[in-house]
């Protein structure tokens, strides 16, 4: 990996103190054929902008163009909604092919806790490289910018024993990563 996100690890018991949102039942609505989640408050899009059969992972967006990448009744999330969201995960798991992570509600991931799976669809850092990464990690950017030339994102890097690091770091608004909305 050509770049490593700054990581904040959360333990068990900090991340309960800090998780402060009630349990929601799930809801699907239509998201141009997809559902949502309702997790911590907000409805979160069940894929990535841009997944399709061919490409379940979705499109990689510059800051710029991910602004402007949720549909009509969506948004970027901010980087404390994806905070919030990242104190409750699981360990990497493959779900429909892909290496992901579920993250959950107000209860610790497990199975039948509402949950939204974010794949590690891989990054591209501008370099001409391409996507790279795809199952070993996974970028999403956040609406919340960082001085003039960055903003923040969600990092999703697996480690080699299967466990995740979750954390969050801000980027060039020129490298390519993931987009999951929120429905405003």
């Amino acid at each position: 990996m050509k770049k490593i996100c700054f990581l904040f690890l959360f333990c068990s018991i900090a991340a309960a103190s800090f998780v402060s949102c009630t349990k929601s039942s799930t809801s699907e609505t239509s998201y141009d054929e997809k559902s949502y989640v309702e997790i911590c408050g907000l409805k979160w899009a069940t894929k990535n902008v841009g997944a399709i059969e061919d490409n379940p992972y979705g499109n990689l967006y510059t800051y710029e163009q991910a602004r402007k990448a949720c549909p009509e009744g969506w948004r970027l999330p901010t980087s404390d909604e994806l905070w919030q969201l990242s104190l409750l995960h699981s360990e990497i798991v493959n779900y429909d092919g892909m290496n992901g992570v579920w993250f959950s509600d107000s209860t610790p991931y497990k199975d039948g806790v509402d949950a939204v799976f974010f794949p590690l669809a891989g990054s591209d850092w501008g370099d001409g490289d391409g996507k790279e990464d795809v199952d070993s990690s996974g970028i999403y950017w956040s609406s919340t910018p960082h001085r003039i030339d960055y903003a923040y994102s969600l990092c999703i890097i697996g480690v080699q024993d299967g466990s995740v690091s979750i954390g969050f770091d801000y980027d060039d608004r020129y490298c390519e990563f993931s987009v999951r909305c929120v429905k405003d």
